[in-house]
C-alpha cells in the first residue's frame, strides 16, 4: 500500500467516533442495515492500481458502520484495497476498506467503500 502504513482501526473504535461525532441521521434506518450519516469534509484515499501506490483527495457524503461514499475527480477500481485518511475532531483517522463500486456522476466519481476491521480478518 502507498506510504507508511499506520495502526488499523477497530471496528469499536469507529462505532465510538460515529457515537460522539456524527448526528444527524441521513437515511432511515428501515431502508439498510446500517443508517448512514451525512458527512462533509476531505480525506485522502490510498490504493495500489496496475501503475502502483495511488493518492486521491476523496470528498466525503456519507459514513456508516460499515461503509463510507465520496467522490473523487477520477475512478477508482472496483474490488481494490484502500486506506481512507479523514480528520474527524482534530485527529487525523485511518480506515481500511474495499472499493465495491465507482460511477460517474456530474461532481467527479461516486464511490463506496466497504470498511474492513482488523477483528473481521482475525474471525476467519
Amino acid at each position: 500500500m502507498p506510504d507508511a502504513q499506520t495502526e488499523p482501526m477497530s471496528r469499536a473504535l469507529w462505532q465510538a467516533i460515529l457515537n460522539s461525532s456524527v448526528t444527524s441521521e441521513f437515511e432511515p434506518k428501515i431502508r439498510r442495515a446500517f443508517r448512514r450519516y451525512h458527512i462533509q469534509g476531505d480525506a485522502t484515499l490510498l490504493f495500489d492500481d496496475d501503475e502502483g501506490p495511488c493518492k486521491r483527495v476523496f470528498r466525503l457524503i456519507n459514513v456508516s458502520l460499515e461503509g463510507i461514499m465520496g467522490t473523487t475527480t477520477t475512478p477508482v477500481p472496483s474490488g481494490v484495497a484502500c486506506r481512507i485518511r479523514m480528520p474527524i475532531d482534530d485527529q487525523a483517522l485511518e480506515l481500511t476498506g474495499r472499493v465495491v463500486h465507482c460511477t460517474g456522476s456530474l461532481s467527479g466519481c461516486k464511490v463506496g467503500i466497504h470498511l474492513t476491521f482488523p477483528e473481521d480478518a482475525a474471525g476467519q
